[in-house]
Formats: structure tokens, C-alpha cells, sequence
């Protein structure tokens, strides 16, 4: 169970349990590798404004972008083919002696081309290292994680800014700021130590590297045009492209700004002073402030405080006629506050959505290709207006220009974020939806005629659609086929041929009276009979006789009464006679065909008899068959066959068709709690079919039921009514009372498991012990009254899209999870969005959060036991109480005396066995015996065991 320390990680903090050690980590990485970055800007801008000019600044601006462009390219080729870890740790390490050699050559005085080449390289690895980190924490981390931790991780960069800022200031004179490189050379290297550690805290790392080999393409097909047909990802590329070229204008203001009245060594103070200063503002930022901005107001509230602050500065240097070094490092204060703090982190999340197999090579693209051409081009932009005499002020007002647009492509990016992420989730679910065949269309009668001639499978196909196209001739195709090897095609070709009667086709449909296989032979009788009509009877009378198979005789029989008159009825009587009155299921089941086919509703009551056959394709034959004759006679026993998990959808069909006529009858069964769960569920699918008012209107009632898997079936079928008919009548009142009750039902569930703090089992695992197996039993009631609630609420909203989240709060992968939670987040509207997350332990406010129940736990306890949160929650309350400490067993005897009665074999279980144990010999003794005849075997076997055991102790 949680400890002291984790409780208050998670209230100061909001790291939950589980969450320490890789935030922790990622944390840490943060802190070297934009700690990294920190010190070598403070560095590579010191040395190089006091040994270059503004001109030179201007093509460094482009000279860098192209070699982030270099590395991108080369990292983008390489992202997801290398184990995250190794790649990111041999970087690291590969900077790190880049470093050390530019320290060399500075103090070898081996010219002034290393100044600019220093500024170029230490551009490149913090775009490098960067990237990577952030790449790899998406790993890490699933959606609803990254929104609660990204801006906690994102703090150890915010730190690095703070320390090695203050750092610099303090240092810079002493040692001078060429020595500085050496603590770039610890920071890179501990970098690389954190990247590995952080490979091993993500399932995808060590996979990487054994895919198969693909085929190589180019980087900016795969990773660059490719995306360009994503909506999302474009509108990424345009927030990034966007925000970068207004950055490197504010930053080219403020290096400007400061080489015109600071020297070298007191430059890499200042510089060092300014990061400290902000980081530390940053910081407070970051561990107070991004988190919670991201959880409760979502990703755009969290995006615009950059392009905001880049804003108010820069319209603080346009306000005044002379702005000195103060006002133009505003702007750029709040490019360093707010860009390492909430936008990176809330960047991140835009990248969530993305397939694994896509965001690396993408990112890579965006960040190290897409962003480093705009500085590039920003540069050339600022190197001609600095040739042409350009002054400050009109660059400020491009920065207010680039401003507007990034804010307007960020409101369309969140909008594409929720989306795209709806869609990751359906990715794997496939709608195959059929539409109606227009008859008219020359295309479809010429698409039939060519597949009518094509392989088995596609020529089935073809037949079975023929149905949909009435008035076109098909017979010159159709007696080609009679002679088709494959029996199946036969047998559908002589029935699409002998219902219209189809004379020419009738010497060819004889000679397969003769046919081997006795489907086709059915199939020519049918068609025979329906040409030569009473002249039949001869033809047809040997084919009745006991020695042909039953599917010959029955197809006979019908043959004969459906188109043979008063003498094929009188030769059909007896051999249809024999056949309902069979032993071998197979004639029974021939026979219940037959009564089907022949279509006459006064057949039905041999029917009612095969519906309650001890054989199950007797069953499914007469089922089919009832569907046919639509009698009303045959709805009891129909309806009884729902609860048969073999024939519920043969049942549904069949009811389906008789239409709503029905829709009182199934009303009656699906509101009677003492009718069969089973028969109510299959009750709510047929309505779902019917789907007429008074259908929709029987389902409501169902939606508060007593059984739970009937109020399930119920809202399922509610739901998907609504979406298929919008604007569909419905009781909104009982609905949103329905959904109350269902949230009211989660929070118990979990208030129930915070006041008996039981350990919280993370996804995927298996329960340990009694207490791990409560607490997941309480987190699966919890869960399913959760879904309950969302498919009533589909019904409430249909204009929002739960279908496919249900599945994934059910996964037991923690960021499928996470990333179903943030469609919630984003989707549902309040209240409905509070009370939804509040029951799932994801609130925003602590007055939302569900609060451990307030009853004494021997109280609780024994309301489990009577199934307060299901039987399931009652059978584990139950074992976990035997053990438990501080429980009176004896005084939970009340409550265990009414579970030892209930529904669920489990609970009746675990209640003997706790009764065993609490009450006196003799009253136990007959408490037990009563169960040696309880239905369920294995209730039966523990009453047996315990009785003998009581006799072994007397």
C-alpha cells in the first residue's frame, strides 16, 4: 500500500505510485542535456560577439540551420532502426569530445574560424540532444502522463538553467569562458549514462533493433513528404516552422543588443546572470504552474503564454523611442522562460498521437529539418535587411506578425490533436458497412456479369447478391454455371434458375437430378418441380424414399407441396411425416428445414417441439425456420433460445423478423427481473434491430435494471440505435438518472478501495495476494460502471465519438489507457467530464477527487459482503476478511448468512468458507449442508470438503 513518501509525491508533486523512478530518471536527463545546451550558448555567444560582427551573426543564423539540417537528416535516417538508448548515449558521448577539441583549438589560438565553427556545432547538439530526450520521454510516458509529469520532467532543464546559469555568471571572469567547455564535457557524458538508464524503463527500446531490415527510402519521403498528407502533423510543422523564425528574430534583437555595451568575459556573465535569472523564474514555472495548466486547461492554454510573451515584449520595444539592453532582453526573457517549460512539454503531447513507427522519424523532421530551415531563411531575411540599413522597429513588428499567425495555427492544432488522437485509438477497428446494390446501374449489372465468371469464392459472392438486382437477366450466365465443378455453385445456380422457372435451362437442371452430391440434387428438385409442376410427382416420388439421405427427402417434400398441388401434397405427407417424427437428429433437422422452406404458418407446431430438441442443430434448423413462418405461436420458445449462447444470434434474426408487432412482447420479458439474464440481453439486441420508438423507449427502462449485464446490453443497444437514427425520441430525464447512478456506483467502488488502502496494482499484472485480488476486483466495478455510464452518455451525445475508448480503458497497457482518459479529457463536456474522470482518479481539482469512505471498515465490509459493489467485489471482500486484521468475523455472520443465498456461485463460495470458520459446529454444519445441492459444482465440492473437514476436528 502506498507509503508516506508516495502520498506526498502525489499531493505535492503528482507523482503516483509506480511513476518515482522514471520520472526521476528522465528528470535527471533533462537537467544534463539542457543543462548542456545552457552552458554552451552561454559559452559559444560570449566568445563569438566579441570576436565577430552583426553581419557574421546573420549568416550563422543560416550556416547553423544547415547543419542542424545535416545531423537531422542523418538522425532521421537512423531514429527507428537503433535502440533508442544506445543511439542518444553514443551522441552524447560523440559531443562530448567535440567539445573537448574545441577547447583545444581555442586555446591553441588555431584562429577566428573557430569561434563561428563553435557557434555552429553547439547550435547542432542542442537540437541534437534535444530531440532525442524528448523523443525518447514519448516512450516513456503515455498521454495522460505526459500531461501530468512533462512539465515536472521538463523542470530538471529548468533547474540546469538556473544552476549552470548562475554558474556561468559567477565563474565566467575567473576561469574565463573557454574553460567553461569542460563542464559541457561532464554534462554530455552524464547524458549518455541517462539515456541508457532510460532505455530500460520503456517496452519499445531493446525491440527496435531486431525489426526486420526495410527497404531504405529517402528521409524526406518517409519522414517528410509522407506526413505532409497528415492534417495534424502539418499543423505541427506550421506552429514549429512559425514559432522559430519569430525566436531567432527576438534572439538576433537581443545578442545585438547586448555586443553593443558588454566585453567579452563580462558578455558570458551577463549571459549567465540572464539565464540564471530566468531559469529560476522558469523553474517556479515549471514545477507549480505547467502541470497543472496542462491538466486543466488542455494543450492550447499551455502553447499560447510564448507566443504571448514574445508579444508583450516586443510591443514594449515598439512603445518606446529608445529601448536599451532591459527592454529588448524581455522579449527574449520570455522566449527562455516559457519555451523550456510549458511550450516544450506541451509540444510534446502534439506528438502523442502519433504511431511509435512515424514520431521519430517526424519529429526529427519537424525539429531538425523543418525548424532549421526557417532560422535558415530567417537569417537571410535579417542578413538583407542588416546590408540595407534596416533598423530594430520594423523587426518588431514582424515578430507581432509571426506572433498572430502561430497563435491562429495553434487554435486549428488542437482541434487536429483530439482528432487524430480519437483516430490512434480505432486504428485497429475495421467498419465494414454495406450498401445497398443500385439496380439501375449499368456498372453493378456489368460488375455481376464479370464476377459470375470468375473464380469460386467470387462467383458465390455474385450469386448471393443477384437478389438486389431484380428484372435483369442473368440466366445465359447462371446455366453456364450447372456444369461449374464446385457443388456449391451448382446448387445456386439451380436455385436462382428454378424460382423464376427458367425453361430454357430445364434439360441441363434433370440431368443434375443425378448429380453425385446430394446438395445439388436437392437444389435440381426444387428447380425441376417449379418448370414441370404437377407432372413432377414421378419424377420426384423415388427421390422420397428412406434410402436417400434426409436433405434429398426433405428437399423432395417441399418440391412437391410447394408446387405439385393436391397430389404432390398427398405424396409429400408421409415421407415428411417420417421425417418429423425421426430419431436421427439429422431427419429432424431435415424436417424443420422443410417446414421453413415451405413456408405455410399453420406448420408450426412440430416447430415448437425442435426448438426445445436436445440437439443443437435440430435447434438451429427450427430457429431458421420460425423465423420464416413469423407464427406467433412460436415466440415463447423463440425467445427461451437467447439464453443459449449457441443460438442467440440465429434467435435475434429470426425474432428480428417478425417485425414490431412483437416489440410489447419483448417489452414484458427484457422489465422482468425474475426472467433469465441471458434471454434479456439477446431481448435488447432484437430491439436494437427492431429500433422503433417503442423499442427505444422499452430499452430506457432496461437501462436501470437490477442485473448488470442486462442494463450493459440494454445501453449498448440504446447507444448504437441513437448514433444509426439521430434525433431519435428518448427519455433524457431517466437516462442522465441512469448515468448518475452508474458514476454513483464507480466513486463507492473506489472510495471503498482508498478506506481500505489497499495497494494499487499496476496495469498488466497479476494479483499477488487476497489484497491485491480486491483491489482489483474493485477497480474492474469501478471501470465497468465507468463504460456503463459512457455508453449511456453515447445516447445523451451523440455528436461525441466513446465507441472505441471503452476497449481501451478495458486494456491492461497503461498508455492505452492514458491515451483513452485524454479522448475523455477532451470530448466530454461538464459536468459530465468531471464526474467521468473523478470516478477514474484523474481530477484536476482536489474538491473533485473521490474521497476514502467515511464508514468504519468492519461497516464497510459487511455492506461489500452483501453486494453493495457487486458480487464479484463481495466474493474477494469476503476472502480478504478472513484474514484481515481488526475484522469481526463473527459479527459479519448476518451479511454472510445472505451471500451464502446469492447469485453469484463465487460469493456462495466464500461465504460457506467464511462461515466455517465464524459460526458454532452445529449451525455451520447446517448451513453447509443446504449447499450439497446448490446448482454450481463447485460450490457443491467446498461444501462437501468443509463438512468433511468439520467431521475430521469433532
Amino acid at each position: 500500500m502506498p507509503g508516506t513518501l508516495e502520498r506526498a509525491l502525489e499531493a505535492g508533486l503528482r507523482i503516483r505510485p509506480g511513476e518515482e523512478r522514471r520520472t526521476a530518471i528522465m528528470a535527471a536527463y533533462a537537467a544534463s542535456a539542457i543543462g548542456a545546451v545552457v552552458v554552451g550558448r552561454s559559452v559559444r555567444d560570449a566568445l563569438y560577439l566579441a570576436h565577430g560582427t552583426a553581419r557574421g551573426l546573420s549568416w550563422l543564423y543560416i550556416l547553423s540551420s544547415a547543419a542542424i539540417v545535416a545531423v537531422s537528416y542523418g538522425y532521421a535516417r537512423i531514429a527507428d532502426k537503433v535502440p533508442r538508448g544506445a543511439l542518444n548515449a553514443v551522441s552524447a558521448v560523440g559531443c562530448a569530445a567535440i567539445c573537448a577539441s574545441f577547447w583545444a583549438l581555442v586555446h591553441r589560438s588555431a584562429g577566428r574560424w573557430v569561434y563561428p565553427a563553435l557557434y555552429v556545432f553547439v547550435e547542432a547538439m542542442g537540437s541534437l540532444v534535444v530531440i532525442q530526450f524528448w523523443t525518447m520521454a514519448n516512450d516513456v510516458f503515455h498521454a495522460r502522463e505526459a500531461k501530468r509529469l512533462f512539465g515536472l520532467i521538463g523542470a530538471g532543464g529548468t533547474l540546469a538553467n538556473v544552476i549552470f546559469g548562475l554558474l556561468v555568471s559567477r565563474y565566467a571572469r575567473r576561469i574565463g569562458a573557454p574553460n567553461l567547455l569542460w563542464l559541457m564535457v561532464v554534462q554530455l557524458t552524464t547524458s549518455a549514462l541517462l539515456a541508457r538508464a532510460g532505455a530500460r524503463l520503456i517496452s519499445t527500446a531493446p525491440l527496435i533493433g531486431m525489426r526486420r531490415a526495410r527497404r531504405t527510402v529517402p528521409v524526406l519521403s518517409r519522414a517528410g513528404i509522407a506526413f505532409l498528407g497528415n492534417r495534424h502533423l502539418m499543423l505541427v510543422a506550421a506552429v514549429a516552422a512559425v514559432s522559430a523564425a519569430a525566436v531567432t528574430v527576438v534572439d538576433f534583437q537581443f545578442k545585438l543588443a547586448a555586443a553593443s555595451v558588454l566585453p567579452q568575459n563580462e558578455l558570458a556573465g551577463y549571459f549567465g546572470r540572464f539565464y540564471g535569472i530566468c531559469g529560476g523564474i522558469a523553474l517556479a514555472v515549471q514545477i507549480w504552474i505547467t502541470g497543472r495548466l496542462l491538466e486543466r486547461h488542455g494543450i492550447l492554454a499551455s502553447l499560447l503564454p510564448l507566443p504571448a510573451g514574445l508579444a508583450l515584449g516586443s510591443g514594449f520595444s515598439a512603445a518606446l523611442p529608445n529601448p536599451g539592453l532591459f527592454v529588448a532582453s524581455l522579449a527574449k526573457g520570455s522566449d527562455t522562460i516559457f519555451r523550456y517549460t510549458i511550450n516544450d512539454a506541451s509540444m510534446q503531447l502534439l506528438y502523442v498521437p502519433v504511431q511509435p513507427s512515424v514520431r521519430g522519424r517526424a519529429k526529427a523532421f519537424i525539429d531538425g529539418i523543418l525548424k532549421p530551415t526557417a532560422i535558415a531563411l530567417t537569417g537571410v531575411v535579417l542578413l538583407f535587411y542588416k546590408e540595407s540599413g534596416g533598423k530594430g522597429r520594423p523587426l518588431t513588428f514582424a515578430v507581432l506578425l509571426l506572433v498572430a499567425l502561430w497563435i491562429l495555427f495553434l487554435v486549428r492544432a488542437r482541434r487536429e490533436y483530439v482528432r487524430t488522437l480519437v483516430e490512434s485509438l480505432e486504428r485497429r477497428q475495421l467498419d465494414l458497412t454495406a450498401t445497398p446494390l443500385a439496380a439501375t446501374s449499368d456498372a453493378t449489372v456489368r460488375a455481376l456479369r464479370i464476377a459470375l465468371k470468375g473464380d469460386a469464392p467470387t462467383t458465390l459472392h455474385a450469386i448471393s447478391l443477384l437478389q438486389h438486382v431484380p428484372g435483369v437477366d442473368f440466366s445465359a450466365e447462371l446455366r453456364d454455371l450447372l456444369a461449374h465443378p464446385d457443388p456449391r455453385i451448382r446448387s445456386g445456380a439451380l436455385e436462382q434458375l428454378g424460382e423464376p422457372g427458367v425453361e430454357t435451362a430445364h434439360g441441363a437442371m434433370r440431368e443434375l437430378l443425378a448429380d453425385p452430391v446430394p446438395q445439388v440434387r436437392a437444389a435440381a428438385l426444387g428447380a425441376v418441380c417449379a418448370i414441370e409442376r404437377e407432372q413432377a410427382v414421378s419424377t420426384v416420388l423415388p427421390f422420397l424414399d428412406a434410402t436417400n439421405l434426409a436433405l434429398v427427402r426433405a428437399a423432395g417434400a417441399v418440391a412437391l407441396i410447394r408446387h405439385a398441388g393436391v397430389d404432390g401434397v398427398l405424396a409429400a405427407a408421409g415421407p415428411l411425416n417420417a421425417l418429423l417424427c425421426a430419431a436421427d437428429p439429422n431427419d429432424r433437422a431435415a424436417a424443420a428445414e422443410a417446414l421453413g422452406n415451405i413456408g405455410v404458418r399453420g406448420f408450426y407446431r412440430p416447430l415448437i417441439a425442435f426448438l426445445r430438441d436436445r440437439d443443437p442443430r435440430v435447434r438451429r434448423r427450427a430457429i431458421a425456420a420460425a423465423g420464416k413462418l413469423r407464427n406467433l405461436e412460436l415466440l415463447p420458445p423463440l425467445i427461451e433460445q437467447l439464453k443459449d449462447r449457441r443460438t442467440v444470434l440465429e434467435a435475434a434474426s429470426a425474432l428480428t423478423s417478425f417485425g414490431p408487432e412483437i416489440v410489447p412482447t419483448l417489452r414484458e420479458v427484457l422489465t422482468d427481473e425474475a426472467a433469465d439474464a441471458g434471454c434479456r440481453r439477446g431481448v435488447a439486441l432484437v430491439l436494437q434491430r427492431l429500433a422503433t420508438r417503442e423499442a427505444v423507449e422499452a430499452l430506457v427502462l432496461a437501462v436501470s435494471a437490477g442485473s448488470p449485464p442486462v442494463r450493459k446490453a440494454a445501453a449498448r443497444s440504446l447507444s448504437r440505435i441513437t448514433r444509426r437514427r439521430q434525433g431519435v425520441p428518448v427519455d433524457v430525464q431517466r437516462v442522465e438518472a441512469a448515468v448518475h447512478a452508474e458514476l454513483a456506483a464507480a466513486r463507492l467502488a473506489l472510495a471503498g478501495l482508498k478506506r481500505l488502502d489497499l495497494p494499487a496494482l499496476p496495469p498488466g499484472l497479476l494479483p499477488r495476494n487476497v489484497a491485491d485480488l480486491l483491489s482489483l476486483a474493485f477497480l474492474e466495478e469501478r471501470d465497468q460502471r465507468v463504460l456503463q455510464a459512457l455508453l449511456l452518455l453515447e445516447v445523451l451525445l451523440p455528436q461525441v465519438r466513446l465507441e472505441a475508448i471503452g476497449e481501451h480503458l478495458r486494456s491492461d497497457l497503461a498508455a492505452s489507457r492514458g491515451n483513452a482518459i485524454e479522448v475523455l479529457d477532451h470530448a466530454l463536456p461538464d459536468p459530465w467530464k468531471r464526474l467521468v474522470l473523478a470516478a477514474l482518479g484523474e481530477v484536476k481539482r482536489r474538491a473533485d477527487a473521490v474521497q476514502p469512505d467515511a464508514r468504519p471498515t468492519q461497516q464497510l465490509v459487511a455492506a461489500l459482503t452483501r453486494g453493495e459493489s457487486g458480487g464479484w467485489v463481495a466474493a474477494c471482500a469476503v476472502r480478504w476478511a478472513r484474514d484481515a486484521r481488526g475484522i469481526d468475523r463473527r459479527a459479519l455472520a448476518p451479511a454472510l448468512r445472505l451471500a451464502i443465498r446469492a447469485g453469484q456461485p463465487a460469493l456462495r463460495e466464500a461465504a460457506a468458507c467464511a462461515l466455517f470458520r465464524a459460526l458454532p459446529r452445529d449451525e455451520a454444519r447446517g448451513l453447509l449442508a443446504g449447499l450439497l445441492q446448490d446448482p454450481a459444482a463447485s460450490v457443491r465440492r467446498t461444501a462437501a470438503g468443509l463438512l468433511k473437514a468439520r467431521k475430521a476436528i469433532a
